[in-house]
Formats: structure tokens, C-alpha cells, sequence
């Protein structure tokens, strides 16, 4: 028997950007079909989201698939929970779902399954050559060589030579079939192989369409139909049934064409509502995080009305700062006369020595230090952190930029005006950050000495 090299794989469909993404779930090695049927029949598959390699989002399996690594192609590939069960798969999302006293109802078949089909066997057959007998030419025609070989041997006649097509076959039997006898007998030979595979497979590993290509439709729909199986296995049969439509001018046409498009419309609606369930949880699981949220900012709101008296003693500070600094410009005013020279042409140093230096890179690093105060040229030594720069002589946008967009303020308090000090101070209460009042207009000496 030949052997495979088994990788079994869970493909998702993405909720957020609609790609494929495939992960294996086990690699079963080198084995035969026989092994690796008898492995998945004992193997319980957990199913658990799939991470898209692209956007990061979840998202349940929608593919099951076996591959062969060695061969390079699909063995099987089902849809999970259209065309393979999930047991409570509705807790999930998954439509075609099983409880577990269905699954336990199937198991019971299942395991009457061999017993069942060999004790009805023979009434079996002679149904199916009795009606061949009737469906003769539709039936000869969907024979391979390989049955037509199988049955020549079984039934003691020498093969044609290796060169012999289909056709010559099906011309040669004609002449061998003298009676009805021995059309019955060619016939039960000839369907050895398909009944085998039916039988070996099971009826939970059926692939319809798959089988109709490899066996022919009539063949496959007389064996779906009448091959006998245990009661607690009806319910599996008739997902099959759906599969054997065949486009045709007769009595039954009708009636297979409207079952294949039920089924063509269930699948789409089972697949549609395995993609809606996924995204209902994702959302249930979104609106249970803001509940928790809200729960949070209730908690929080309740911690800020007990301090409201911190709240007011703030608003009541705020006010006096806001006093001071219109105090503070009214001085101001009063005395035009006040020089400002020593601040017009100072520059801030970048390389002066430091005095007691401390490392602070790795604390500096990613943060922006906003310094105000004295006039500088432009930056040309790298820094650990972003640095911006203003002489706090205006209050215009580049001032209330450097104040909203800094994580520490540093003050040169010997060139500022008080009126630009009160509002760096004010700035610095709201946002709840530090300022650093510091001598000269050093900046490295200014970054060893601020911690943040």
C-alpha cells in the first residue's frame, strides 16, 4: 500500500482583512491510508482560533484539511461544520453541530456499522445486479479498467494485453455475457472495488463528488441510496443525497434538481452563518470588554467625587495663580525701562563640562524635553531625546506647541520672564508633569541632572 506523508492543517478565514490563513495542528509522519484512518478515528481535533499572519485577528477554522507532504497534494480537504460535525459547535458558531447524545447516537451505529452492511449484503447485491440488468447501457459506461480487469480475473477469464483502452473492453464483454446469469455475476465483479471503498471508508468519511468522479454518478447514487447501514445512520445519508443530482429528462429529475439546489442553498446559508456567528462572538466579546470598562469608570467616578474637596482646593489654587500672573503683568508694565540685554545675545551652550554626570540615556530615551529661555542657534550634537527649544519671550504657537507636546519641562530661570514662568508652571499642574528651574542655558548638563 502506498505510503503518505500525513500533515493535518485548520485554514481560517479572516473577520478583519478576508485573508486565508492555513496552521498546522500535526504532522502524523509516514504512514498508510489503513494507519491514517485508524489514527484520525482515534484522535480527538480541539479546535481553537486562528491568528491572521497579517492583521492579528482571530478567527475560528473554517477548512480541515489532510496533506501529503510527500506527494505534494491534498488527501482531503472538509468544511468544518458544514461537511465535518462539531460536537456543541453552536457554543461556537458552528451550524452543522452535534450534542453530545447525537454524537453518542452515531457512535452506536457506527460501531454496528461493519456488521450491519456484511448481514444485509447479499440482498444487497442482487438488488443492484437486477438493477443493472434494466440500466445496462448507462451502467457498462461508467466502468474503468480497472474494474473491468478485476472482474475478468474473478471471473476466471484471461485480461485483454495492457494496451487495451475502455472501449475494446466494453466491446469484448458482449461477446462473453451469453446469459443473465453471467451478467450478474460480471456485474457483482466488476463493483468489488467501489463496494470496498464504500464500506472501508464509512459513511461519515464519504465525499460524494468526489466518488461520482471516481465511480461515475449512477454507481454512486444506487449505493448512497441503497447500501445498508444502521438506523441511528439515516440522518447521515441524507446529507449525501443532495450530491447525486444529475441534470436529466425524467420523472425524478425534478425532484433531484430541487434537492441539489436546497442543498447548493444550505451549504451557502451554513457557511454565511458560520462567518456571522464568528463575528457576533468577537463583538460580544468587545461589548464585554467596554461593559468592563464602564464598570471601571463608574468605580472611578465615585473615587473622584469622594475627593472633591482636593477638586475644589485646585480650582481655588488656580485662581490664585491666575491673580498673580495678572499681578505679575501689571508690574511688568509699570517698569518699560527694565533691560533685557544680557538675554539677547546668549546662546545655549551644548558641550560646557558637566558637574557630577549621570547617565540618563536610557531614561531620556523616546522622551521630549522642552527647554525655555535665552536664544540659541541650532542643535548639533545628538541627544538621547528630542529636544525643543524656546525663548519664552511670546506666547505664540511654537510656545503652547513645546507645552503640549513635551514630557518635562526645564526652565533657564535667569532668562525668562515671570509672566512665561507662571505659564509653564500652570501648563505643568494641568498635565501633571515636571518642571526643572535650573542656572545657565547648559542642555547636556541640564539632561544629566533631570529625572523624570
Amino acid at each position: 500500500m502506498k505510503e503518505l506523508h500525513v500533515i493535518l492543517s485548520f485554514i481560517s478565514i479572516c473577520i478583519g482583512c478576508n485573508r486565508r490563513t492555513e496552521e498546522i495542528i500535526e504532522d502524523f509522519g509516514k504512514m498508510d491510508v489503513a494507519a491514517l484512518e485508524k489514527k484520525m478515528e482515534e484522535r480527538d481535533i480541539s479546535l481553537y482560533p486562528v491568528t491572521c499572519s497579517h492583521c492579528g485577528k482571530s478567527t475560528l477554522p473554517t477548512i480541515m484539511r489532510l496533506f501529503d507532504r510527500q506527494q505534494q497534494r491534498i488527501i482531503t480537504e472538509a468544511k468544518i461544520g458544514t461537511d465535518v460535525p462539531v460536537i456543541d459547535g453552536e457554543r461556537a458558531g458552528y451550524v452543522y453541530s452535534r450534542t453530545e447524545e447525537e454524537q453518542a447516537e452515531i457512535d452506536r451505529g457506527l460501531s454496528k456499522w461493519l456488521d450491519t452492511v456484511i448481514e444485509q449484503s447479499e440482498p444487497f447485491w442482487e438488488q443492484f445486479e437486477n438493477y443493472s440488468l434494466v440500466h445496462w447501457n448507462a451502467f457498462i459506461m461508467e466502468l474503468s479498467k480497472q474494474d473491468y480487469e478485476d472482474a475478468y480475473i474473478s471471473c476466471g477469464w484471461k485480461p485483454l494485453d495492457r494496451k487495451s483502452t475502455v472501449f475494446m473492453y466494453r466491446k469484448n464483454i458482449n461477446l462473453l455475457l451469453k446469459s443473465e446469469g453471467s451478467s450478474k455475476g460480471f456485474w457483482r465483479a466488476a463493483n468489488q472495488r467501489m463496494f470496498r471503498h464504500f464500506v472501508d471508508l464509512g459513511i461519515e468519511s464519504w465525499d460524494i463528488k468526489k466518488d461520482i468522479k471516481l465511480f461515475g454518478r449512477e454507481r454512486v447514487r444506487f449505493f448512497v441510496l441503497n447500501l445498508p447501514i444502521p438506523e441511528e445512520l439515516e440522518g447521515l445519508r441524507s446529507r449525501c443525497i443532495g450530491d447525486l443530482v444529475k441534470k436529466e429528462n425524467n420523472e425524478q429529475a425534478l425532484l433531484y434538481r430541487r434537492i441539489e439546489q436546497l442543498s447548493d442553498r444550505l451549504e451557502n446559508s451554513n457557511l454565511r452563518a458560520n462567518r456571522l456567528q464568528h463575528e457576533v462572538g468577537n463583538l460580544q466579546d468587545r461589548l464585554g470588554a467596554a461593559y468592563r470598562d464602564i464598570e471601571q469608570l463608574k468605580v472611578a467616578q465615585v473615587e473622584v467625587m469622594q475627593e472633591s474637596g482636593q477638586s475644589d482646593k485646585i480650582k481655588r489654587l488656580k485662581a490664585l495663580i491666575f491673580e498673580l500672573k495678572e499681578e505679575n503683568k501689571n508690574l511688568y508694565n509699570r517698569s518699560p525701562d527694565i533691560e533685557q540685554s544680557n538675554t539677547n545675545n546668549l546662546e545655549i551652550s551644548e558641550t560646557a563640562p558637566m558637574v557630577e554626570e549621570r547617565d540618563n540615556s536610557k531614561q531620556l530615551a523616546g522622551k521630549t524635553v522642552a527647554f525655555f529661555g535665552g536664544w540659541r542657534s541650532d542643535l548639533k550634537k545628538v541627544f538621547p531625546c528630542k529636544i525643543i527649544l524656546h525663548d519664552g519671550k511670546r506666547h505664540d504657537p511654537d510656545f503652547y506647541s513645546a507645552l503640549r507636546t513635551a514630557d518635562t519641562y526645564v526652565v533657564w530661570w535667569e532668562f525668562i520672564s515671570h509672566e512665561s514662568m507662571w505659564e509653564i508652571k500652570e501648563w505643568a499642574a494641568d498635565r501633571g508633569i515636571n518642571v526643572f528651574y535650573l542656572r545657565g542655558m547648559n542642555i547636556g548638563k541640564a539632561l544629566q541632572s533631570i529625572r523624570l
